[in-house]
């Protein structure tokens, strides 16, 4: 099993791992990540095959095809090192790749308890998650409000020997932006920096083809600089 997120934060890092284990009832386990650091290692060939010879069931891995945290929320050309390298790899060279869309409200890749965490990506257990629970939620190190986060599933393909990768990696990629959300907050926050009315941007947007959704925490999520304000529009334009 293959996961393919949308790479929008440090924090899809954390989520891609939560997601795989909410479904280990499915024979999903926590999934090996790559991202950029590894797509330029020589070795990615030999590390992927020995990131899947330590499971003990199917294995599960998960690749950012992006490489890097989008700089504006845009998506960004995927690479395909990762999956030419899966399919040179050893041991079966049949795949299941379900892309994956992760919509924040808001985005800060600037949190040191974020960049602590990727440093440590591939190793990332269940006990490093309870850690992160705890930082986040318990102990009030992070007290900043990211308002919801919205994750869905897109249509998987299958990986073979002599698949086009290239292909592959334009469905990931078609996937994501078909399961791109606006929230209710981005239109607040628009609506304040391009002086247009959020009504007027919904209908807009939904006649484009895109889906508001409304925003279930009662926590404010607040955009104060003209960045965060840019970033919230360029990741639905």
């Amino acid at each position: 099993i293959v996961l393919a997120p949308t790479h929008r934060s440090l924090r899809d890092y954390i989520l891609a791992r939560y997601i795989a284990f909410s479904m280990l009832g499915l024979g999903i386990d926590a999934p090996s990540i790559f991202a950029c650091p590894e797509f330029d290692d020589p070795n990615l060939t030999s590390l992927i095959g020995t990131m899947k010879s330590k499971y003990a069931g199917i294995p599960t891995l998960a690749t950012f095809l992006e490489g890097s945290p989008s700089p504006d929320g845009r998506l960004q050309a995927p690479r395909t090192e990762f999956l030419e390298a899966l399919e040179n790899s050893p041991g079966d060279h049949e795949y299941t790749l379900i892309p994956l869309c992760i919509d924040y409200d808001r985005v800060d890749n600037n949190c040191e308890i974020l960049k602590q965490t990727t440093q440590s990506r591939s190793g990332l257990g269940l006990f490093d998650m309870i850690g992160l629970y705890w930082k986040f939620c318990v102990s009030g190190k992070s007290q900043q409000s990211f308002g919801d986060v919205r994750i869905s599933f897109g249509v998987p393909c299958t990986l073979r020997t002599n698949t086009d990768m290239e292909g592959v990696a334009a469905h990931v990629q078609c996937e994501h932006r078909r399961l791109t959300t606006v929230s209710e907050f981005q239109l607040t926050a628009a609506e304040r920096h391009l002086q247009i009315p959020a009504k007027t941007l919904r209908t807009a947007l939904e006649q484009l083809g895109a889906v508001v959704c409304a925003n279930k925490t009662d926590e404010k999520c607040t955009a104060s600089t003209a960045i965060e304000l840019w970033r919230l529009n360029m990741q639905w334009i």
